[in-house]
């Protein structure tokens, strides 16, 4: 504010006043509220994203308690939560594990399903921006649990006949997440297309059930049960929420009808991605042909790779027809573009079967996957399956790979592609209503 203007501000204040106690008090808050000498500091963008971060987490930690404190006193979700519970026991109902938003994809439409379909349940998660808080609904308990040792012990008491996560290895040596001995019935759903070979060990061991996204996956799961001499699970074909909701919300169809062809590079995480595997080389040659090319890392890179991440956008920066993705949906990325170039990720199989383009597979050698159930499988479906999607590239053909990405866009089968799709998922597009049912099922005979 002006000074003039303020101390005139003032004198007028003073002037018209009656009371002098009053002035007085007025005085110094109107001087704190109006004036200040210029401040020469400064605030860097990263820094002020952290700041309100922070006060973001707690407003939104401080509302989720008082919700919590509330519903506690009234008494309000324990009365409505469980209408229609044949069991009338919170302890007995169904609970939902979810590390976090990263998995709402594969929760929210179980999540719909479950309440469309008025089964009660408890829902478990990690994370405090987890979409699933802002649930209200009679059916539905829900809460969230401090990524911290005394939340997880939480986690690891909790009571249960039926217990379902997309959380491979809970329960396994030296995981963070154990099984609690309180639940009846642990059921896993994937997350993903593939067989289990791109799991960590031991992944599925401690789990009684399995939803299949289609028969497929049943022969690893034997095979691995086999080797280690396991209870048999119960495989239930029923098919993938999560390729489900990415189907829900696929953008209108992009037609590009630039003479460029814009390829997308989907890479994994550490070892068994691509980019660690061959380095950046094979996208400079891209650009070089006049490709535009999308990057993609997994998400995963970020936090455990991020100098590795950084390394590789400093070896393409002079090249103005390569951008960077890290949306959390792919969906954008995979509509803008007519070829995937990927390595063992499920992206292939996302899309291949929501968008009907082809892929190109960057081939992953075994000993890439140590560590992985990989390890203790004679034969990867993942192999087999990248042939049905497009074409396979090696270390020696990858020189051509310019060529071989012109050949793969003009001479692919849209139609061959949505065949082995229809023949490898179960109920594309509704799976979700089939699994809360057979879920309702599993809680009333457990």
């Amino acid at each position: 504010m002006n000074k003039i203007f303020f101390y005139s501000y003032i004198r007028n204040i003073i002037g018209n006043s009656k009371k002098k106690v009053s002035v007085r008090l007025a005085l110094p808050v109107l001087f704190i509220t109006f004036y200040s000498n210029p401040v020469y500091a400064y605030l860097d963008p990263g820094s002020g994203s952290a700041i309100i971060g922070v006060i973001t987490a707690t407003i939104g930690s401080l509302w989720y308690s008082i919700k919590s404190v509330f519903y506690r006193l009234t008494g309000k979700k324990r009365i409505n939560a469980f209408i229609g519970n044949e069991h009338g026991n919170e302890n007995e109902s169904l609970v939902l594990f979810s590390e976090g938003k990263a998995y709402w994809g594969t929760f929210r439409p179980l999540v719909e399903a479950l309440i469309r379909q008025k089964i009660p349940f408890r829902y478990r998660t990690l994370d405090l921006y987890d979409p699933a808080l802002m649930i209200e609904s009679p059916y539905m308990n829900s809460k969230r649990l401090s990524n911290t040792v005394m939340g997880l012990t939480e986690l690891s008491k909790i009571k249960a006949s039926v217990m379902v996560a997309t959380t491979p290895n809970i329960g396994t040596k030296n995981y963070p997440l154990k099984r609690s001995p309180n639940v009846r019935n642990l059921v896993h759903v994937f997350h993903h297309v593939g067989d289990i070979s791109t799991y960590k060990k031991y992944s599925l061991d401690q789990y009684d059930t399995v939803i299949l996204a289609g028969e497929f996956q049943t022969k690893s799961i034997r095979d691995i049960e086999n080797t280690r001499s396991l209870k048999p699970k119960v495989l239930k074909p029923l098919g993938l929420p999560y390729l489900d909701a990415l189907y829900q919300e696929l953008p209108c169809a992009k037609h590009n009808d630039d003479e460029i062809i814009t390829v997308l590079v989907g890479s994994s995480w550490g070892a068994k991605g691509c980019l660690k595997r061959y380095g950046t080389d094979f996208i400079h040659n891209l650009l070089t042909a006049g490709f535009a090319v999308i990057v993609r890392p997994h998400p995963q890179s970020y936090k455990t790779e991020p100098e590795f991440i950084e390394q590789c956008k400093k070896e393409l920066s002079e090249h103005a027809l390569v951008t960077w993705d890290d949306e959390i949906s792919p969906n954008g990325a995979m509509n803008k573009s007519q070829l995937l170039i990927s390595d063992t990720s499920s992206l292939r199989f996302d899309y291949a079967f929501l968008y009907e383009k082809p892929i190109i597979t960057l081939e992953i050698s075994k000993g890439d996957l140590n560590g992985f159930e990989a390890d203790d499988l004679d034969v990867l479906w993942n192999d087999s399956a990248g042939a049905k999607i497009g074409k396979t590239v090696n270390s020696q053909s990858i020189k051509d790979l310019p060529e071989i990405v012109s050949q793969v866009v003009k001479n692919y089968s849209a139609s061959d592609i949505t065949s082995f799709r229809d023949e490898t998922v179960i109920n594309f597009g509704n799976s979700a209503t089939e699994i809360a049912i057979y879920l309702s099922e599993l809680q009333s005979n457990s």
